[in-house]
């Protein structure tokens, strides 16, 4: 863990980073509830978001969130320059608490949001 001095500096300059290249970060710690072969949650319905993220080194990650039986699900896909780095795997499907996913919907929407 990082004091709270150090913590202070990375998002200092994480910001400046921000308003310099006019990008937008997300950080996010998801704990699954539940995971499960996509064959076993058949999803009936289509992705509620698609994403796609880029990291500095060129790395990407792309994948959907859906939702069926009133649960929410996350589902990985293709990765780039990412080996070894992610837990979960593209074949299975990753459920979040209610509570992780309205976390998560709201610093979405508050990046997708216009300045003021």
């Amino acid at each position: 863990a990082l004091d709270v001095t150090i913590q202070a500096q990375i998002l200092e300059l994480l910001k400046r980073l921000q308003d310099k290249h006019g990008m937008a970060m997300l950080f996010a710690t998801l704990d699954f509830a539940d995971a499960a072969p996509l064959a076993q949650v058949a999803f009936k319905s289509q992705a509620e978001l698609t994403f796609s993220l880029f990291t500095f080194a060129g790395g990407e990650l792309h994948g959907s969130f859906y939702q069926q039986g009133g649960q929410h699900w996350l589902v990985l896909g293709e990765s780039k320059g990412l080996s070894g780095q992610l837990l979960g795997r593209p074949e299975w499907a990753y459920r979040l608490e209610e509570q992780q996913y309205r976390t998560l919907a709201k610093r979405v929407k508050d990046l997708l949001a216009p300045a003021m």
